[in-house]
């Protein structure tokens, strides 16, 4: 009976992945923000205004409770861009909540910007996902920026070294060939940062080297990438970025 009249829109019937769901706007159309919801927001937009000075923010909640749709909502809204197209959204908003109606307004006509960054787990060291997950976030928006070199970046230079060497290609072509995995695969895999792809190469590394294991000494220091990214976009009317460590990324 109430089927007839009530349909679930096909949008709520799933988890929230951050890491996928980045700027698929289908997810929030209907969305219909509660009273704690609005209140969070608004917390956030009066420290992105400068209001308050709360620039590290722990969510907690039982699963299920809609902090990932928070968040996914809230990257959304950190762009001014994305307000034309959130209108519906906006339109519950100040019908629900003026005064943070009234933040969005503000943020919208200062046309402020923050890059989302959702943090990808599976890495070696924090620091490491911290320093891709900036650079893929980069990629999304668009923009080349050089970083100080990666694992992943070692390894392609190592495995381009050993194709020119007639005794070192001939190891890991034996290599390859017993785990069915092919070089071109491997070098893609690297450059996509596959931390998968990495343990393989460990693996590699380790086998042909006769023991050796693979662990250059690289610096990576993901404040000063993020210092010199930000640099870089300061003439294009970025403010900074949203740093999201979310449980299910």
């Amino acid at each position: 009976m109430y089927s007839d009249i009530i349909q679930v829109s096909d949008t709520v019937q799933r988890s929230i992945n951050l890491e996928f769901d980045l700027h698929n706007q289908s997810q929030l159309e209907n969305f219909v923000p509660p009273t704690s919801t609005c209140q969070i927001l608004k917390a956030y937009f009066k420290t992105a205004l400068g209001y308050t000075h709360d620039n590290s923010v722990l969510l907690v909640g039982a699963y299920g409770r809609g902090k990932s749709f928070l968040t996914l909502l809230l990257s959304e809204l950190l762009d001014y861009r994305s307000h034309a197209r959130l209108t519906s959204v906006l339109s519950k908003i100040q019908t629900l909540d003026e005064e943070l109606y009234d933040l969005l307004q503000e943020y919208g006509s200062k046309k402020m910007r923050l890059i989302p960054i959702v943090i990808r787990s599976g890495y070696d060291a924090l620091s490491q996902s911290f320093s891709i997950s900036l650079e893929k976030s980069l990629e999304v928006e668009g923009r080349s920026q050089s970083h100080s070199e990666t694992l992943f970046d070692k390894a392609l230079t190592i495995l381009q070294e050993w194709e020119k060497n007639k005794e070192l290609s001939l190891r890991l072509e034996n290599f390859l060939n017993q785990t069915h995995f092919s070089l071109e695969r491997l070098e893609k895999n690297l450059k996509n940062h596959e931390a998968k792809a990495l343990e393989f190469f460990r693996k590699l590394y380790l086998s042909s080297t006769f023991g050796m294991e693979f662990n250059p000494l690289i610096s990576q220091d993901p404040i000063k990438a993020y210092e010199q990214a930000m640099h870089d976009l300061e003439a294009e009317s970025i403010q900074g970025f949203f740093v999201i460590l979310d449980e299910m990324s």
